[in-house]
């Protein structure tokens, strides 16, 4: 029962606002540079949810690793990163909604997906990106699993249904200024209270 009660508690998703000073390195610096600081907002997340979280390590297919029962995913772009722990398998995902070419629109959906979300349009494809990002980050899986994750349906106004593997996983959104767009998987119950900052 305790353990039911705290699966379906309220997730605190935490996105780290980076200024300049933190964006200058490049290549292989910069996403190690954003990935320890990725790492900060999962332990941001496990200290406001009371979650605490031993280690962060992954496996040899570099997939979170949960710690005494704890599961954390985390996402990091040039400007801003993501973190968050749950009790159960859990993904989180961040990315700048931009100009893309063509082909990844077929890539990212198919037709009947497209249906789903009202037609083919660059906020469409981030929002699909991300939820299905996080289902495959939640999964265990990497970008190999796209093809089988599937958009499924809308729950509410905004929240995407997809399924994969068997499994329907419900993603809610949030658009953050500088125009990105988060995801995060939930479970049936769970509430969502999103902590937005910015780091210097």
């Amino acid at each position: 029962m305790d353990g039911i009660r705290k699966k379906a508690g309220t997730l605190h998703p935490v996105i780290l606002s980076l200024d300049r000073s933190r964006q200058q390195p490049a290549g292989r610096q910069r996403v190690k540079a954003l990935s320890l600081i990725a790492r900060q907002a999962v332990k941001l997340s496990s200290q406001i949810s009371a979650l605490p979280l031993d280690v962060l390590k992954k496996n040899s297919a570099g997939a979170p690793q949960p710690s005494r029962g704890i599961y954390w995913s985390l996402a990091h772009k040039t400007e801003k990163v993501a973190g968050v722990v749950a009790a159960g398998p859990v993904g989180i995902d961040i990315e700048k909604i931009r100009t893309v070419h063509g082909g990844l629109f077929k890539r990212i959906a198919d037709n009947s997906e497209w249906e789903i979300v009202g037609g083919k349009n660059t906020e469409a494809l981030f929002r699909i990106w991300t939820a299905k990002e996080a289902v495959l980050k939640a999964e265990g899986r990497g970008l190999a699993g796209l093809a089988l994750c599937r958009l499924t349906g809308v729950s509410g106004k905004t929240d995407l249904v997809l399924e994969y593997g068997g499994r329907h996983w419900t993603v809610v959104q949030r658009w953050i200024a500088d125009g990105f767009i988060a995801a995060l998987t939930i479970d049936s119950g769970q509430q969502v209270k999103w902590h937005i900052e910015t780091i210097n």
